[in-house]
């Protein structure tokens, strides 16, 4: 019974079932109608008051629409070429600077015996174009740096990197320091100074604390004229120190000379140095001097103090015609080229003065000291702990070899606090153009033999604490062995152009001879790998001189004595004769030219 009852209950709502599925599927309509019917309630309701709970409903993500990135502009291309005051151009680093941005772009030079070539690219903007040996392109006036515009695939061609012209404020521009860190700024002329000359308001005065020497320039006259082989004439001229008022006279020296007597203006310059370091005088880096010289294409000038007097060295070339020019474009050094040694003139001037109202400066004055570089026995780098009071430079000179690889570096402090532009360097070796200017830091390849010089420049007005790191291999290959030795030793010809040179050890202990060739403008040498013994040393030219390392007083060669396993340093070869002198044995060259 209970089992027949359950079955009709289940049947029962089957029918039931079915009836509602035939209701549904009957009328596609009718369901569709219901079914927007039930959205528009739920459209209808209140929405809930704040603080009341709603019934959940599903809200779709808002739709993020993402704008497509602008491509890069193309960038644009600049060139040009880079050049000093005479060749050749050392390696440096070009550098495009756009002011209003930041933005910059840089390119490393490899040295060059002529100009060097550079292509910079950059994104479009205006650009300063300058590089790390104080060189720029200049403004069409000469007093500032020029913007060059870029466009987006633009090429900006013949852009010329070159040395500041001179003017009566010293270099007419200055450059930015560079965007790396690698120099600080190096400042141009004020703008009080530009309006002065500008305006032809420099002073033409001979009143003031400015004097002639007091031996008005003769005893420089009678030590230049055998040094550089060329007569100096002698005239007071006015002196008008226009970027700090300052007036009065000095003394100037003019010697004039051409192609055959000078290759180029580094030599006459290199020449008129060693006479003011002969005589006492200290190069200064206070810029630009007594306002008689500058840098340019084919200038060079430095600056030298002794106690309160200062002398001004420049020396630049020029045609004797400029019409010799007029049909050669580009720079100047392109119309030099083609002149020959007759048509090129070589001016070598020095103005010299006396401030009477300065007192003379006490020794080892802190505007220069000349500290000689040693490394120890063995030793491949050293680091040096020193000072400079404001305005202070330290010359730290050593004898180096062509090939050998050198890096340097300065880090400078200020009461114990980092700062790195406050102590900068100059890097060189002498009778060539500077390795580096302005610099933090330098490494490469030596250029040549010789002495070599590192500036460390104060920059700022209070006392700095520098440690300078330096660092210079050997060549490849010993100079000495365990069974041979080696002598080394500078050459101070007594011209301003060395010859070629056989260099000969002649052996005391026995007949033997040996010989090393020394280049053109060689300032040093190294004799390697000489059997032990006593010698003498003896250079040969092809001018029919004879060089020695001999005695000062009577002339007569000093006996060298080499040890295996060391090297023998400091073997000067600076006295020089005759061929035919009595003093030299075996003077005949053994070598032969």
């Amino acid at each position: 019974m209970y089992r027949h009852k359950k079955s009709i209950l289940f049947i029962s709502l089957a029918l039931v079932l079915m009836l509602l599925l035939a209701a549904c599927t009957g009328s596609g309509g009718e369901v569709s109608s219901n079914v927007e019917s039930a959205a528009a309630d739920v459209a209808a309701q209140p929405e809930p008051e704040t603080g009341q709970v709603g019934e959940e409903t599903a809200v779709p993500p808002p739709v993020t629409e993402v704008e497509e990135a602008a491509p890069d502009p193309e960038p644009g291309i600049i060139t040009g070429v880079a050049y000093m005051m005479a060749p050749p151009t050392p390696a440096m680093t070009i550098y495009a600077l756009d002011p209003a941005t930041g933005k910059w772009a840089t390119m490393d030079m490899e040295a060059s015996d002529s100009m060097s070539t550079f292509s910079l690219s950059v994104e479009p903007g205006s650009y300063q174009i300058f590089s790390s040996m104080g060189l720029g392109h200049a403004s069409e006036d000469g007093w500032s740096l020029a913007l060059v515009t870029v466009a987006a695939g633009q090429t900006v061609a013949d852009i010329e990197v070159r040395p500041p012209s001179p003017s009566d404020c010293g270099p007419m521009f200055g450059i930015p320091a560079s965007p790396d860190g690698q120099f600080v700024a190096i400042p141009g002329p004020t703008e009080d100074c530009k309006a002065s000359v500008m305006n032809g308001s420099v002073q033409t005065t001979t009143d003031g604390p400015f004097q002639p020497l007091d031996d008005g320039c003769t005893n420089l006259q009678i030590a230049l004229e055998p040094a550089l082989q060329i007569p100096f004439a002698i005239e007071e001229v006015p002196i008008y120190m226009s970027w700090t008022g300052q007036t009065g006279s000095g003394c100037q020296l003019v010697g004039l000379g051409n192609g055959n007597n000078f290759e180029n203006v580094i030599i006459p310059h290199e020449a008129a140095k060693n006479v003011l370091f002969e005589h006492g005088w200290s190069e200064s880096m206070t810029s630009p001097c007594l306002g008689y010289g500058g840098a340019g294409p084919l200038a060079d000038h430095s600056c030298f103090v002794r106690s309160n007097e200062t002398c001004e060295t420049f020396v630049h070339a020029e045609p004797v015609d400029n019409a010799l020019c007029e049909n050669i474009d580009g720079p100047i050094n392109n119309c030099m080229d083609t002149l020959t040694p007759e048509q090129i003139i070589h001016n070598i001037v020095l103005t010299c003065a006396l401030d009477s109202t300065s007192s003379a400066h006490p020794e080892n004055s802190p505007v220069t000291q000349q500290i000689p570089l040693e490394l120890l026995q063995g030793a491949t780098d050293t680091t040096v702990h020193n000072s400079l009071q404001p305005e202070g430079l330290h010359d730290y000179v050593f004898y180096a070899q062509e090939g050998q690889e050198m890096l340097v570096s300065v880090y400078a402090t200020i009461d114990g606090v980092e700062a790195p532009a406050s102590a900068v360097l100059d890097i060189g070796v002498k009778g060539y153009e500077p390795l580096s200017t302005y610099a933090l830091e330098w490494s490469g390849v030596l250029p040549a033999t010789g002495e070599y010089y590192i500036d460390v420049k104060a920059m700022a007005d209070v006392p700095v604490d520098y440690a300078l790191y330096v660092q210079i291999l050997p060549l490849e290959g010993p100079v000495v062995s365990d069974t041979t030795g080696a002598v080394s030793g500078g050459i101070a010809y007594p011209d301003s152009y060395v010859p070629l040179l056989h260099i000969v050890a002649f052996n005391q202990n026995n007949d033997e001879w040996h010989w090393i060739g020394a280049k053109e403008n060689s300032f040093g040498y190294t004799f390697p790998d000489l059997p032990p013994g006593q010698y003498h040393i003896i250079a040969f030219s092809q001018n029919e001189l004879v060089g020695a390392y001999a005695s000062a007083g009577d002339g007569e060669p000093i006996l060298v004595t080499v040890e295996a396993g060391k090297t023998t340093e400091g073997i000067d070869i600076f006295m020089w004769l005759d061929r035919d002198n009595p003093h030299f044995p075996g003077t005949s060259d053994p070598v032969g030219w």
